[in-house]
């Protein structure tokens, strides 16, 4: 099953031109410096789900984002997974419902050097985007006591010998991210 989502994904890369049929077949083999691994309960089942971030940045400008469980080879069934055009900077992995099911949090740089941040759920074996924001200004969370996301925008006093940017918040209510 992994190896299907790595197909339709290298397909993706070769037909959008961002590969050629080389770089293709040197993506096959994983580098496992380029890969990190985290595990965590994402369907509420109580068994830990694997999510893997795999860095193809250096030749591809993307990363592979893959949801499985771990078979008895201690390598995964691929359930779901995404491109990421650009830089994972890092990943979090939150309960915003006190359910036991845990959400992911991806921080990235897209290819314009623009800061990220998409928040995940898997529901029926499927990653679901339910927060997605973008500033060049950057992004902020804080997910310890009321989960709360900034974006930053331009400042309406804009100095430029002492810019600071004001803040866009969202707060999260339970079921979805609204803007406070």
């Amino acid at each position: 099953m992994k190896s299907k989502f790595a197909a339709l994904a290298l397909l993706a890369l070769l037909s959008a031109g961002l590969i050629s049929a080389s770089d293709a077949q040197a993506a096959n083999k994983k580098i496992d410096q380029n890969t990190k691994i985290y595990y965590a309960d994402l369907n509420g089942d109580g068994r830990k789900e694997m999510i893997e971030i795999e860095d193809r940045s250096a030749k591809d400008a993307v990363f592979i984002l893959s949801v499985g469980n771990r078979n008895r080879n201690k390598t995964m069934d691929l359930i779901d997974g995404l491109v990421i055009s650009g830089k994972i900077r890092k990943i979090e992995l939150v309960d915003l419902n006190d359910d036991g099911q845990m959400q992911i949090v991806v921080y990235f740089d897209d290819l314009e050097r623009v800061s990220n941040i998409i928040v995940y759920q898997l529901k029926n074996n499927k990653l679901y985007k339910i927060f997605s924001a973008a500033s060049e200004y950057g992004v902020a969370a804080e997910f310890e006591t009321i989960p709360r996301i900034k974006v930053g925008k331009p400042s309406k006093y804009n100095n430029s010998s002492n810019f600071l940017p004001d803040w866009d918040s969202w707060v999260w209510l339970g079921d979805k991210f609204v803007k406070d």
